[in-house]
C-alpha cells in the first residue's frame, strides 16, 4: 500500500510505504520543478522497513533511468538529500524507515 498521508489506524495496514510533499512545486507543463519527498516505510520489523525503503528507492530511480512519463513531464534526475534511516514511530513492534529525496522534473 502507497499513501500520501499518514492514515490513522498506520498499524492495522503494514507494510505500507507513505511519501510526504515537504517542498517544491507541483509539475507544471512548461516549467521545470524540484519538489521534495519523504519517503516512509513503514512495517513489523526493522529488516522488512529496510527491504520495503530500499524497493521505494529504486522505484523512483527506475522511474527517472526509464524516463517513465508522468502527466506533462519526466523526472530529469533523482538526487538523495537524507538515505534512507531508522525512525521512532512513536508505535509498539511497529518500525519506519525514511529517506528524503529531491525530484528534478521536466516538461515533455
Amino acid at each position: 500500500l502507497v499513501f500520501t498521508e499518514h492514515p490513522p489506524d498506520i498499524a492495522s495496514r503494514l507494510p505500507c510505504v507513505v511519501v510526504v510533499d515537504v517542498g517544491g512545486g507541483e509539475p507544471s507543463p512548461g516549467f521545470d520543478e524540484r519538489p521534495g519527498y519523504v519517503i516512509e516505510a513503514w512495517a513489523t520489523s526493522n529488516r522488512e522497513a529496510r527491504v520495503l525503503s530500499a524497493a521505494a528507492r529504486d522505484a523512483l530511480h527506475h522511474a527517472w533511468k526509464h524516463r517513465t512519463p508522468l502527466p506533462g513531464c519526466y523526472i530529469n534526475t533523482v538526487r538523495t538529500d537524507a538515505r534512507p534511516t531508522r525512525v521512532d514511530s512513536g508505535l509498539d513492534n511497529v518500525y519506519r524507515v525514511a529517506g528524503t529525496y529531491t525530484i528534478h522534473l521536466r516538461p515533455r
